[in-house]
Protein backbone atom coordinates (compact mmCIF):
# COMPACT_ATOMS: atom_id res chain seq x y z
CA UNK A 1 0.00 0.00 0.00
CA UNK A 2 0.99 3.63 -0.36
CA UNK A 3 1.05 4.11 3.44
CA UNK A 4 3.49 1.21 3.90
CA UNK A 5 5.67 2.52 1.10
CA UNK A 6 5.91 5.94 2.71
CA UNK A 7 6.69 4.39 6.09
CA UNK A 8 9.44 2.25 4.49
CA UNK A 9 10.80 5.31 2.69
CA UNK A 10 11.02 7.40 5.84
CA UNK A 11 12.53 4.52 7.80
CA UNK A 12 15.12 3.86 5.07
CA UNK A 13 16.16 7.52 4.92
CA UNK A 14 16.57 7.79 8.69
CA UNK A 15 18.40 4.49 8.83
CA UNK A 16 20.75 5.62 6.03
CA UNK A 17 21.39 8.94 7.78
CA UNK A 18 22.08 7.53 11.22
CA UNK A 19 23.40 3.99 10.75
CA UNK A 20 26.64 3.30 12.56
CA UNK A 21 27.64 -0.11 11.20
CA UNK A 22 31.25 -0.11 10.05
CA UNK A 23 30.41 -1.59 6.64
CA UNK A 24 27.68 0.93 5.78
CA UNK A 25 27.85 3.77 3.27
CA UNK A 26 25.74 6.42 4.93
CA UNK A 27 23.59 9.13 3.45
CA UNK A 28 24.40 12.74 4.30
CA UNK A 29 22.12 15.75 4.55
CA UNK A 30 23.97 17.13 1.51
CA UNK A 31 22.95 14.00 -0.41
CA UNK A 32 19.30 14.61 0.52
CA UNK A 33 19.61 18.24 -0.55
CA UNK A 34 20.98 17.10 -3.91
CA UNK A 35 18.10 14.66 -4.41
CA UNK A 36 15.39 17.16 -3.51
CA UNK A 37 16.81 20.23 -5.24
CA UNK A 38 14.54 19.62 -8.22
CA UNK A 39 11.00 21.01 -8.45
CA UNK A 40 8.07 19.12 -9.85
CA UNK A 41 7.38 15.46 -10.21
CA UNK A 42 9.25 12.82 -8.22
CA UNK A 43 8.63 9.19 -7.47
CA UNK A 44 9.46 6.66 -4.79
CA UNK A 45 9.63 2.88 -4.81
CA UNK A 46 10.44 0.10 -2.38
CA UNK A 47 11.19 -3.51 -3.24
CA UNK A 48 12.69 -6.49 -1.46
CA UNK A 49 13.88 -9.84 -2.74
CA UNK A 50 15.65 -12.92 -1.51
CA UNK A 51 17.45 -15.25 -3.90
CA UNK A 52 19.95 -15.36 -6.74
CA UNK A 53 20.49 -12.08 -8.65
CA UNK A 54 18.19 -10.39 -6.16
CA UNK A 55 19.52 -6.87 -6.50
CA UNK A 56 18.97 -6.43 -10.23
CA UNK A 57 15.56 -8.05 -9.91
CA UNK A 58 14.61 -5.82 -6.95
CA UNK A 59 15.68 -2.68 -8.82
CA UNK A 60 13.73 -3.70 -11.92
CA UNK A 61 10.70 -4.37 -9.70
CA UNK A 62 11.12 -0.97 -8.02
CA UNK A 63 11.26 0.71 -11.43
CA UNK A 64 7.86 -0.86 -12.21
CA UNK A 65 6.39 0.09 -8.82
CA UNK A 66 2.78 1.36 -8.99
CA UNK A 67 3.74 4.87 -7.84
CA UNK A 68 6.01 5.05 -10.90
CA UNK A 69 3.31 4.43 -13.51
CA UNK A 70 3.46 7.81 -15.20
CA UNK A 71 7.24 8.34 -15.18
CA UNK A 72 10.28 6.55 -16.52
CA UNK A 73 12.85 6.40 -13.71
CA UNK A 74 15.64 6.68 -16.27
CA UNK A 75 14.39 10.16 -17.22
CA UNK A 76 15.15 11.48 -13.72
CA UNK A 77 17.99 13.88 -13.04
CA UNK A 78 18.83 12.31 -9.70
CA UNK A 79 18.22 8.90 -8.14
CA UNK A 80 18.77 8.06 -4.51
CA UNK A 81 19.28 4.32 -4.12
CA UNK A 82 19.28 2.92 -0.59
CA UNK A 83 20.24 -0.75 -0.35
CA UNK A 84 19.88 -2.92 2.74
CA UNK A 85 21.91 -6.12 2.51
CA UNK A 86 23.95 -8.65 4.48
CA UNK A 87 27.50 -7.37 5.20
CA UNK A 88 28.92 -10.09 2.91
CA UNK A 89 26.72 -9.18 -0.04
CA UNK A 90 28.84 -8.60 -3.14
CA UNK A 91 29.92 -4.97 -3.55
CA UNK A 92 30.49 -5.75 -7.23
CA UNK A 93 26.81 -6.66 -7.59
CA UNK A 94 25.85 -3.39 -5.91
CA UNK A 95 28.10 -1.44 -8.30
CA UNK A 96 26.60 -3.22 -11.33
CA UNK A 97 23.12 -2.34 -10.10
CA UNK A 98 24.09 1.31 -9.69
CA UNK A 99 25.50 1.30 -13.22
CA UNK A 100 22.18 -0.12 -14.47
CA UNK A 101 20.47 3.05 -13.23
CA UNK A 102 23.19 5.34 -14.54
CA UNK A 103 22.99 4.35 -18.20
CA UNK A 104 22.45 8.00 -19.09
CA UNK A 105 25.41 10.21 -18.23
CA UNK A 106 23.23 13.03 -16.95
CA UNK A 107 21.64 11.00 -14.12
CA UNK A 108 23.23 11.48 -10.73
CA UNK A 109 22.96 8.26 -8.70
CA UNK A 110 23.52 8.58 -4.96
CA UNK A 111 24.08 5.26 -3.24
CA UNK A 112 23.60 4.44 0.45
CA UNK A 113 24.32 0.92 1.69
CA UNK A 114 22.96 -0.42 4.96
CA UNK A 115 24.15 -3.76 6.28
CA UNK A 116 22.54 -6.14 8.72
CA UNK A 117 24.21 -9.44 9.65
CA UNK A 118 20.84 -10.93 10.66
CA UNK A 119 19.69 -10.83 7.01
CA UNK A 120 20.02 -13.76 4.65
CA UNK A 121 23.12 -13.39 2.45
CA UNK A 122 20.88 -13.16 -0.67
CA UNK A 123 18.30 -10.73 0.76
CA UNK A 124 18.15 -7.15 -0.49
CA UNK A 125 15.79 -4.25 0.16
CA UNK A 126 15.79 -1.42 -2.35
CA UNK A 127 14.46 2.05 -1.62
CA UNK A 128 14.53 4.36 -4.61
CA UNK A 129 13.72 8.06 -4.87
CA UNK A 130 13.89 9.67 -8.31
CA UNK A 131 13.62 13.43 -8.82
CA UNK A 132 14.21 16.04 -11.49
CA UNK A 133 11.92 14.80 -14.23
CA UNK A 134 11.42 18.36 -15.39
CA UNK A 135 15.09 19.29 -14.72
CA UNK A 136 14.22 22.55 -12.90
CA UNK A 137 16.37 23.20 -9.84
CA UNK A 138 14.56 24.57 -6.82
CA UNK A 139 16.48 27.77 -5.98
CA UNK A 140 14.83 28.00 -2.54
CA UNK A 141 16.45 24.71 -1.54
CA UNK A 142 19.84 25.81 -2.84
CA UNK A 143 19.66 29.01 -0.77
CA UNK A 144 18.52 27.37 2.47
CA UNK A 145 20.75 25.96 5.17
CA UNK A 146 19.91 22.79 7.07
CA UNK A 147 18.19 24.64 9.91
CA UNK A 148 15.60 26.07 7.54
CA UNK A 149 16.96 29.63 7.57
CA UNK A 150 18.31 31.38 4.55
CA UNK A 151 22.10 31.46 4.36
CA UNK A 152 23.54 34.50 6.01
CA UNK A 153 20.59 34.89 8.42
Amino acid sequence: TVDNTIIELIYSIFEALYSSAGTDINLSFEDLQTVFQYKGKFTIAVSEKNGVDTLNEAIREAMKFPLCDDVDILNASCILLILKVHPNYSYGEMQKATNMLNIKNDISVILAILTDSSLDINYVRVTLIATGFNKVINEAVNNTSYNGHKNGN
